[in-house]
């Protein structure tokens, strides 16, 4: 255990160790982008929006006018409530999920009825939690509801029959950010695009920041019946993406395996991980994720001040809708050494059982 002793006495930074602080607090794809982008980009250049939108629906197996595009997903997020929500119209949104959601409803002046997952339940979409949620539409009638699915913190996701019957009873618009969804679905086989064919309410937002590992280029995209994406072409008002942006989205798309090894990859180390969190009496993970995003907690004081002090840095939950004073700290997978690394550090807080901060 020495590793672990050295870990907790001197630090992430110390050369035997790391030798630099680690960031767990951002969500990245630890495989980055395609190998194959820089080679496929010269085969994307000059590339149009309209060309991007079509190459982005036969992707997903849609219609070109049902693709809309965005300055990376924020910027969809930031224009849906100005588009589809009038001035104190309801919003659904469950809880603790992505805090950009209601930062935007609330913006823009909507009102935001939360349903919460519980903790006893690992905040899951279970039985009880959708019921309730169901009984919320049919009560409210609410303008929008709001899912992430996967959702993030919990890293848990919602199955498409139940969005399907939420998008039933719902008579307004049903939007699903799915910023995760290849994670766990690369081939987009239950993806909410798929309830598109039957459901004229349904919206989904993707990304190419998370799975396709290109953040930097902030390209996002919506996909919805083309009613809907008519109307948010005549209503947001946004710059044109730029133009390498636009070649690097399109240059990924032509290697969509890098999907599947991305996602193989973050699903085992998710898997190893759970598994290793069951073993360390001192924390406890909320749920199990295989999207590579966890919430942790330590059971006796705050595990992200203990995080910090060694030199990782994690996203402190505390006071985040549906997580209120829980001590919860998100983290998210990063390589496998510095996952490995992140492991020793949870096991090397055994040595301090008792101590507080």
């Amino acid at each position: 255990m020495e590793y672990e002793r050295t870990i907790i006495e001197r630090g992430v930074m110390h050369e035997a160790v790391h030798g630099q602080p680690l960031d767990f607090a951002t969500i990245r794809n630890p495989l980055g982008h395609s190998p194959t982008l820089s080679q496929n980009l010269e085969y994307c250049q000059g590339m149009s929006e309209r060309e991007l939108c079509g190459e982005i629906a036969s992707w997903l197996s849609v219609d070109a006018d049902m693709v809309a595009l965005g300055n990376g997903s924020d910027e969809l997020i930031r224009a849906l409530p100005q588009i589809f929500l009038a001035p104190g119209q309801l919003c659904v949104l469950p809880i603790p999920t992505y805090f950009a959601l209601a930062q935007s409803i609330a913006r823009h002046g909507a009102e935001i009825l939360t349903v919460p997952t519980l903790p006893e339940n690992g905040f899951a979409y279970d039985g009880t939690f959708l019921q309730g949620l169901l009984d919320t539409i049919e009560e409210k009638q609410p303008g929008m509801v709001w899912i992430c699915r996967p959702n993030n913190p919990t890293g848990l996701t919602m199955d498409i029959e139940a969005l399907d019957h939420i998008a039933e009873l719902t008579p307004g618009l049903v939007v699903v950010d799915e910023a995760y969804q290849e994670i766990v679905d690369p081939g987009n086989q239950a993806s909410a695009v798929r309830l598109l064919s039957c459901r004229s309410n349904v919206l989904v937002t993707k990304t190419f920041s998370k799975t396709f590992g290109l953040p930097e280029i902030h390209v996002g995209m919506a996909i919805g019946h083309p009613g809907v994406i008519q109307k948010m072409a005549e209503v947001n008002q946004r710059q044109m993406i730029p133009e390498r942006s636009r070649a690097s989205a399109a240059a990924a798309l032509i290697d969509t395996e890098h999907l599947y090894r991305v996602s193989q990859f973050i699903r085992d180390e998710s898997t190893e991980f759970w598994n290793d969190i069951q073993n360390i009496p001192s924390i406890q993970a909320a749920s199990r994720s295989h999207i590579g995003i966890f919430l942790l907690r330590h059971r006796e004081d705050s595990l992200h001040l203990r995080l910090k002090r060694i030199g990782i840095a994690s996203h402190d939950y505390i006071n985040e809708p549906g997580l209120e004073h829980m001590e919860f700290s998100r983290i998210g997978l990063q390589s496998k050494e510095n996952n490995r690394i992140l492991l020793a550090a949870l096991r090397a807080m055994e040595f301090r059982q008792g101590e507080k901060l």
